[in-house]
């Protein structure tokens, strides 16, 4: 599941989630969002988490690919 998808079926702002994944300061939803773009990918920490938080409903491929 991409990790847009996964996002609004749980009704997540960027923002929320930005804040579950421990990132914090100001470009934090940023981040979020550009991982939702693909225009940037996560680091393997940040990617683990994600994985670890959808409970593996977003996986690896879904933000690498």
């Amino acid at each position: 599941m991409k990790l847009s998808a996964y996002l609004k079926l749980n009704n997540l702002s960027y923002g929320q989630f930005a804040e579950s994944l421990g990132l914090q300061g100001e470009f934090a939803k940023v981040s979020v969002w550009r991982y939702v773009r693909g225009t940037r990918k996560p680091k393997p920490a940040i990617a683990e988490k994600i994985v670890r938080l959808t409970n593996g409903k977003v996986s690896f491929e879904d933000l690498y690919l």
